[in-house]
Protein backbone atom coordinates (compact mmCIF):
# COMPACT_ATOMS: atom_id res chain seq x y z
CA UNK A 1 0.00 0.00 0.00
CA UNK A 2 2.95 2.35 0.88
CA UNK A 3 4.76 1.81 -2.55
CA UNK A 4 1.12 2.10 -4.22
CA UNK A 5 0.95 5.64 -2.49
CA UNK A 6 4.23 6.85 -3.50
CA UNK A 7 3.84 5.50 -7.18
CA UNK A 8 0.53 7.80 -7.25
CA UNK A 9 2.23 11.04 -5.04
CA UNK A 10 5.22 10.61 -7.79
CA UNK A 11 2.54 10.31 -10.76
CA UNK A 12 1.10 13.63 -9.65
CA UNK A 13 4.13 15.41 -9.63
CA UNK A 14 4.83 14.55 -12.86
CA UNK A 15 1.63 15.23 -13.88
CA UNK A 16 1.89 18.80 -12.70
CA UNK A 17 5.65 19.71 -12.23
CA UNK A 18 8.09 18.01 -14.80
CA UNK A 19 7.30 20.86 -17.18
CA UNK A 20 6.31 23.21 -14.64
CA UNK A 21 2.99 24.62 -13.94
CA UNK A 22 1.16 27.64 -13.65
CA UNK A 23 -1.80 28.19 -11.35
CA UNK A 24 -4.67 30.97 -12.07
CA UNK A 25 -3.54 34.54 -10.77
CA UNK A 26 -2.77 35.47 -7.14
CA UNK A 27 -3.95 38.52 -5.60
CA UNK A 28 -2.07 40.88 -7.64
CA UNK A 29 -3.06 39.67 -11.45
CA UNK A 30 0.00 37.43 -11.83
CA UNK A 31 0.43 33.56 -12.86
CA UNK A 32 1.78 31.51 -10.49
CA UNK A 33 4.13 29.39 -11.71
CA UNK A 34 5.99 26.43 -10.06
CA UNK A 35 9.46 25.22 -10.78
CA UNK A 36 9.97 22.60 -12.77
CA UNK A 37 11.10 18.85 -11.54
CA UNK A 38 13.77 17.43 -14.34
CA UNK A 39 15.28 13.93 -14.09
CA UNK A 40 18.72 13.63 -13.14
CA UNK A 41 19.78 10.73 -15.00
CA UNK A 42 19.55 8.13 -11.89
CA UNK A 43 15.85 7.93 -11.75
CA UNK A 44 15.01 10.51 -9.25
CA UNK A 45 13.95 14.25 -10.19
CA UNK A 46 14.85 17.43 -9.14
CA UNK A 47 14.26 21.25 -8.96
CA UNK A 48 17.66 23.59 -10.04
CA UNK A 49 16.40 26.72 -9.97
CA UNK A 50 19.22 28.89 -10.68
CA UNK A 51 20.65 26.19 -13.19
CA UNK A 52 24.07 25.96 -11.84
CA UNK A 53 23.57 22.07 -12.06
CA UNK A 54 22.82 21.47 -8.48
CA UNK A 55 19.81 20.54 -6.70
CA UNK A 56 18.04 22.56 -4.30
CA UNK A 57 15.21 19.89 -3.61
CA UNK A 58 15.25 16.25 -5.32
CA UNK A 59 12.49 13.34 -5.13
CA UNK A 60 13.46 9.99 -5.71
CA UNK A 61 11.11 6.49 -7.00
CA UNK A 62 9.38 6.52 -3.27
CA UNK A 63 8.68 9.48 -3.36
CA UNK A 64 11.01 11.12 -0.33
CA UNK A 65 11.87 14.59 -1.11
CA UNK A 66 15.63 15.11 0.09
CA UNK A 67 16.57 19.36 0.00
CA UNK A 68 20.26 20.35 -1.06
CA UNK A 69 22.59 20.08 2.15
CA UNK A 70 22.99 23.56 4.06
CA UNK A 71 26.61 24.65 5.43
CA UNK A 72 26.80 25.49 8.88
CA UNK A 73 27.79 29.48 9.40
CA UNK A 74 31.43 29.72 10.31
CA UNK A 75 32.92 29.37 13.81
CA UNK A 76 35.41 32.04 13.09
CA UNK A 77 32.96 35.02 12.15
CA UNK A 78 31.79 37.38 14.55
CA UNK A 79 28.59 36.73 16.71
CA UNK A 80 26.69 38.47 19.81
CA UNK A 81 25.69 35.29 21.86
CA UNK A 82 23.69 35.39 25.24
CA UNK A 83 25.99 32.64 26.25
CA UNK A 84 29.71 31.84 26.07
CA UNK A 85 29.87 29.09 23.19
CA UNK A 86 33.05 26.99 23.11
CA UNK A 87 32.91 26.26 19.24
CA UNK A 88 32.80 29.71 18.20
CA UNK A 89 36.16 31.48 18.00
CA UNK A 90 35.53 35.19 17.76
CA UNK A 91 32.25 35.32 19.53
CA UNK A 92 31.28 38.45 22.18
CA UNK A 93 29.24 37.18 24.79
CA UNK A 94 26.85 39.07 26.47
CA UNK A 95 26.76 37.39 29.77
CA UNK A 96 30.62 38.14 30.14
CA UNK A 97 29.50 42.25 30.37
CA UNK A 98 27.73 43.49 33.97
CA UNK A 99 24.17 44.58 33.70
CA UNK A 100 24.07 47.87 32.43
CA UNK A 101 23.25 50.22 29.19
CA UNK A 102 24.79 48.69 26.11
CA UNK A 103 27.40 51.19 24.51
CA UNK A 104 28.73 50.30 21.26
CA UNK A 105 31.92 52.00 19.83
CA UNK A 106 33.01 51.11 16.34
CA UNK A 107 36.83 51.18 15.25
CA UNK A 108 37.03 51.26 11.50
CA UNK A 109 34.45 48.85 10.73
CA UNK A 110 34.18 46.64 13.77
CA UNK A 111 31.85 47.57 16.68
CA UNK A 112 32.34 46.29 20.24
CA UNK A 113 30.20 46.61 22.89
CA UNK A 114 30.83 47.58 26.46
CA UNK A 115 28.86 49.01 29.28
CA UNK A 116 28.03 52.40 29.43
CA UNK A 117 29.59 54.87 32.24
CA UNK A 118 27.29 56.60 34.09
CA UNK A 119 27.79 60.33 34.23
CA UNK A 120 30.60 59.71 31.29
CA UNK A 121 28.63 58.32 28.40
CA UNK A 122 25.15 59.52 29.56
CA UNK A 123 23.19 61.23 32.27
CA UNK A 124 21.20 59.41 34.66
CA UNK A 125 21.80 56.89 37.01
CA UNK A 126 22.88 59.27 40.11
CA UNK A 127 21.68 62.38 38.71
CA UNK A 128 18.27 61.36 37.90
CA UNK A 129 17.85 59.53 41.42
CA UNK A 130 19.22 63.01 43.44
CA UNK A 131 16.92 64.91 40.79
CA UNK A 132 14.74 66.28 44.03
CA UNK A 133 16.14 69.73 44.17
CA UNK A 134 16.40 68.98 48.57
CA UNK A 135 19.18 66.90 48.18
CA UNK A 136 20.82 68.50 44.64
CA UNK A 137 21.99 72.08 44.64
CA UNK A 138 22.74 73.63 41.96
CA UNK A 139 25.16 77.01 41.56
CA UNK A 140 24.19 80.02 39.92
CA UNK A 141 25.54 83.33 39.64
CA UNK A 142 23.05 85.96 40.52
CA UNK A 143 23.32 89.83 40.50
CA UNK A 144 21.84 92.64 42.79
CA UNK A 145 21.61 96.34 42.06
CA UNK A 146 21.63 99.19 44.86
CA UNK A 147 20.42 102.46 43.35
CA UNK A 148 22.85 105.20 44.42
CA UNK A 149 19.32 106.54 46.12
CA UNK A 150 19.77 103.96 48.72
CA UNK A 151 23.01 105.56 49.62
CA UNK A 152 24.52 107.28 53.07
CA UNK A 153 27.28 109.66 53.22
CA UNK A 154 30.47 108.11 54.34
CA UNK A 155 33.43 110.54 55.73
CA UNK A 156 33.36 112.42 52.70
CA UNK A 157 29.81 112.31 50.69
CA UNK A 158 29.36 113.25 46.81
CA UNK A 159 27.48 115.53 45.41
CA UNK A 160 23.59 115.28 46.78
CA UNK A 161 21.01 113.36 44.36
CA UNK A 162 19.98 115.25 40.89
CA UNK A 163 18.38 113.97 37.71
CA UNK A 164 20.44 114.10 34.97
CA UNK A 165 17.95 114.71 31.84
CA UNK A 166 18.51 113.76 28.11
CA UNK A 167 15.20 113.41 26.88
CA UNK A 168 13.68 111.40 27.31
CA UNK A 169 15.58 109.64 29.37
CA UNK A 170 16.17 110.24 33.62
CA UNK A 171 18.36 109.26 36.05
CA UNK A 172 19.29 109.74 39.61
CA UNK A 173 22.92 110.13 40.28
CA UNK A 174 25.65 111.25 42.58
CA UNK A 175 28.25 113.14 41.22
CA UNK A 176 31.98 111.93 42.46
CA UNK A 177 33.81 114.84 42.55
CA UNK A 178 37.69 114.42 40.81
CA UNK A 179 39.64 116.12 42.97
CA UNK A 180 39.14 114.60 46.17
CA UNK A 181 37.98 111.35 47.73
CA UNK A 182 34.72 111.04 48.25
CA UNK A 183 32.84 107.90 50.32
CA UNK A 184 28.89 106.27 50.33
CA UNK A 185 28.10 103.47 52.82
CA UNK A 186 25.09 100.60 52.72
CA UNK A 187 23.88 97.45 53.85
CA UNK A 188 23.27 94.72 51.71
CA UNK A 189 20.87 91.67 52.60
CA UNK A 190 22.83 88.07 51.96
CA UNK A 191 20.63 86.25 50.39
CA UNK A 192 19.80 82.86 52.66
CA UNK A 193 21.11 80.53 49.75
CA UNK A 194 24.48 82.28 49.45
CA UNK A 195 27.77 80.59 48.65
CA UNK A 196 31.42 81.49 49.32
CA UNK A 197 33.07 84.19 50.82
CA UNK A 198 33.42 86.42 48.25
CA UNK A 199 31.73 88.74 45.84
CA UNK A 200 32.65 90.89 42.72
CA UNK A 201 30.84 94.71 41.86
CA UNK A 202 31.04 97.67 39.27
CA UNK A 203 29.79 100.45 39.65
CA UNK A 204 27.36 102.18 36.61
CA UNK A 205 28.12 105.43 35.94
CA UNK A 206 26.95 108.37 33.23
CA UNK A 207 28.93 111.17 31.78
CA UNK A 208 27.50 114.54 34.10
CA UNK A 209 30.15 116.88 32.09
CA UNK A 210 29.95 118.34 29.08
CA UNK A 211 33.66 116.88 28.69
CA UNK A 212 34.12 113.30 28.27
CA UNK A 213 36.95 111.03 29.38
CA UNK A 214 39.74 111.38 26.45
CA UNK A 215 40.86 107.72 25.11
CA UNK A 216 42.53 105.98 27.92
CA UNK A 217 40.91 108.27 30.70
CA UNK A 218 39.04 106.32 33.31
CA UNK A 219 37.79 106.68 36.41
CA UNK A 220 38.64 103.90 39.83
CA UNK A 221 36.28 102.75 42.53
CA UNK A 222 36.92 100.71 45.66
CA UNK A 223 34.59 98.62 47.49
CA UNK A 224 34.97 96.86 50.46
CA UNK A 225 33.01 95.16 53.24
CA UNK A 226 31.76 93.45 56.14
CA UNK A 227 29.28 90.74 57.36
CA UNK A 228 27.04 91.50 60.60
CA UNK A 229 25.14 88.77 62.61
CA UNK A 230 22.79 88.73 65.70
CA UNK A 231 24.45 90.27 68.46
CA UNK A 232 27.28 91.46 66.76
CA UNK A 233 28.63 95.39 66.16
CA UNK A 234 27.74 97.20 63.32
CA UNK A 235 31.02 98.70 63.43
CA UNK A 236 32.77 95.05 62.50
CA UNK A 237 35.56 96.10 60.55
CA UNK A 238 35.62 96.15 56.75
CA UNK A 239 37.93 93.95 54.46
CA UNK A 240 40.36 94.95 51.92
CA UNK A 241 39.26 97.45 49.23
CA UNK A 242 39.39 95.72 45.69
CA UNK A 243 39.34 97.90 42.85
CA UNK A 244 37.06 98.14 39.53
CA UNK A 245 38.09 100.62 36.99
CA UNK A 246 36.50 101.94 33.52
CA UNK A 247 38.53 103.98 30.82
CA UNK A 248 37.65 106.14 27.66
CA UNK A 249 37.07 104.81 24.19
CA UNK A 250 37.87 109.04 23.04
CA UNK A 251 34.02 108.51 21.85
CA UNK A 252 32.33 108.77 25.30
CA UNK A 253 30.97 111.96 25.26
CA UNK A 254 28.26 113.96 28.08
CA UNK A 255 24.84 111.49 29.00
CA UNK A 256 27.01 108.79 27.85
CA UNK A 257 26.34 105.55 30.05
CA UNK A 258 29.96 104.57 31.36
CA UNK A 259 30.27 101.51 32.97
CA UNK A 260 33.31 100.19 35.54
CA UNK A 261 34.38 96.14 34.96
CA UNK A 262 33.46 93.53 37.21
CA UNK A 263 36.21 93.38 40.11
CA UNK A 264 38.42 90.79 41.20
CA UNK A 265 37.10 89.14 44.09
CA UNK A 266 36.38 91.16 47.40
CA UNK A 267 36.27 89.13 50.61
CA UNK A 268 33.41 90.33 52.66
CA UNK A 269 34.44 90.03 56.51
CA UNK A 270 32.76 87.17 57.69
CA UNK A 271 29.96 86.69 55.13
CA UNK A 272 27.61 84.24 55.84
CA UNK A 273 23.76 83.62 54.36
CA UNK A 274 21.13 85.51 55.96
CA UNK A 275 23.44 87.99 57.37
CA UNK A 276 23.75 91.63 56.79
CA UNK A 277 26.79 93.40 54.96
CA UNK A 278 28.15 96.36 55.46
CA UNK A 279 29.33 98.29 52.03
CA UNK A 280 31.45 101.34 51.25
CA UNK A 281 32.24 102.69 48.22
CA UNK A 282 35.05 105.44 47.03
CA UNK A 283 36.22 107.07 44.49
CA UNK A 284 40.15 107.18 45.20
CA UNK A 285 41.37 110.13 42.64
CA UNK A 286 44.99 109.56 43.52
CA UNK A 287 44.58 106.09 41.90
CA UNK A 288 47.19 105.96 38.90
CA UNK A 289 44.20 104.71 36.67
CA UNK A 290 41.73 107.50 37.77
CA UNK A 291 42.99 110.04 35.66
CA UNK A 292 39.87 111.87 33.84
CA UNK A 293 39.26 114.63 35.42
CA UNK A 294 35.78 115.54 35.75
CA UNK A 295 33.17 114.97 38.09
CA UNK A 296 31.74 111.47 37.38
CA UNK A 297 27.85 110.36 38.32
CA UNK A 298 26.92 107.29 39.79
CA UNK A 299 23.48 105.87 39.15
CA UNK A 300 24.04 102.83 40.95
CA UNK A 301 26.39 99.30 42.31
CA UNK A 302 25.91 95.98 41.19
CA UNK A 303 26.94 93.03 43.25
CA UNK A 304 27.56 89.29 41.43
CA UNK A 305 27.67 86.30 44.42
CA UNK A 306 27.03 83.00 43.84
CA UNK A 307 24.12 80.77 45.14
CA UNK A 308 23.25 77.37 45.79
CA UNK A 309 19.48 76.85 44.40
CA UNK A 310 17.52 74.10 46.23
CA UNK A 311 14.13 74.12 46.95
CA UNK A 312 13.90 74.51 50.66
Amino acid sequence: MKRLLSVIFLSIFMIFFCDGFSMAADDFGDPITFPAWVPDGSGNYIIDTDHDGTAEVSIDADGVITPATVSDAPVGAKYIVQLADGTLSAEQSLGALTTGMLLNTVTGTTGVLTIAVDGTDYVGGSLISNLSLNTHEITVKDVDTIHISAWLNGTSGPEALSILTSAPGQVEVRNFDDAADEDIDVTWQVPFDVTGSTVTFRVICWITNATGPANGEGVSFFLQGASVADNEILSSAHGTAVISTADGNGSHAQYDRFVTAWSAAVTLTGIAAGETVTLTLYRDVSDAADDYAQDIGVEAVQIKYSRALTND
